[in-house]
């Protein structure tokens, strides 16, 4: 069987059940591509901290309706 094929045959599916294989097949990717925990937790400390850091400092970041303004603007 081909890439297409499985494809092809996996878009007869109801919704449903297309929904599930999705989360099937997800769930195989992210534990092939999963983390060492020690490494996740210290990337999450560091974000938190830029996070703390920002929020620190509200006067540096930019005002939600002049952002909006701005992205609306493109």
């Amino acid at each position: 069987m081909t890439r297409a094929s499985i494809l092809a045959e996996a878009l007869r599916l109801p919704v449903e059940e297309r929904a599930k294989l999705i989360t099937e097949l997800i769930a195989t990717v992210d534990d092939a591509t999963a983390e060492d925990p020690a490494e996740v937790e210290q990337a999450w400390a560091a974000e938190l901290e830029l996070r703390i850091a920002r929020a620190a400092n509200p006067d540096e970041g930019i005002d939600w309706a002049d952002l909006r303004a701005q992205l609306m603007a493109k």
